[in-house]
């Protein structure tokens, strides 16, 4: 998935987009595509459809994003699990929150595999101190391919904060993201500090401040 430049992630939510996403002309929306399964629904054939997009030459990621996390993930941690192995199995990768206590095992499952484990951190309400974000990624990265951090900025120092975490090294690639509407222009000026994941919706935004995916493709090639 990773190159030279920022991969733009075209996040599907609708069951009803997702059928027809493929017949689309989706090379020109989004350079990945990122399955949210708990909006779309353990129903929707998302790994039907997830494999339609993967012999588009699309990587295709699987979320099932916990409640506490933003997402519509209500049932056991565990009961994740076997979603996101057969995911494992037929996409491109998965994420998994860090929190999550079933992030080693599906880590050292993709990593056995060959295949991409995103492991996120979000913070809805703001953003955390430097230090703490400073040491959710060294804790991420212990494990994970790709570390996503997505907080939401209230001032314009909190969107600096977040900045200051892409002009670091590390030894996992980084994906910084600043929500809410101080933090829109991130998701195209963060990718060109370093950020190597930037997130936009395809069909509903899924994050507050989310841009559609075609615009951030075109705004990034420009």
């Amino acid at each position: 998935m990773l190159g030279a430049g920022p991969v733009v992630v075209g996040t599907l939510t609708d069951r009803h987009f997702l059928q027809t996403f493929t017949n689309q002309n989706p090379h020109t929306l989004c350079d990945a595509v990122e399955l949210r399964v708990d909006l779309l629904g353990l129903n929707s054939h998302w790994i039907e459809e997830g494999r339609r997009i993967e012999r588009l030459g699309i990587p295709a990621l699987a979320t099932l994003r916990l409640n506490a996390e933003g997402g519509k993930w209500d049932h056991p941690d565990n009961d994740r699990l076997r979603f996101l192995k057969e995911a494992v199995d037929e996409l491109s990768g998965v994420d998994v929150e860090l929190q999550s206590r079933i992030a080693p095992e599906i880590c050292s499952y993709a990593h056995q595999h060959h295949k991409a484990c995103i492991i996120s951190f979000h913070d809805f309400h703001q953003t955390p101190p430097l230090a703490d974000l400073i040491d959710t990624i060294q804790r991420a990265q212990a494990i994970a391919s790709v570390v996503k951090i997505s907080a939401m900025a209230n001032s314009e120092q909190d969107v600096n904060t977040l900045a200051s975490l892409l002009k670091m090294q590390w030894e996992t690639p980084l994906c910084v993201i600043a929500m809410g509407p101080l933090g829109t222009e991130s998701r195209v000026r963060f990718p060109q500090i370093g950020s190597c994941l930037t997130y936009g919706y395809l069909d509903t935004p899924a994050a507050p401040g989310q841009l559609a995916a075609h615009d951030l493709k075109q705004r990034l090639s420009a």
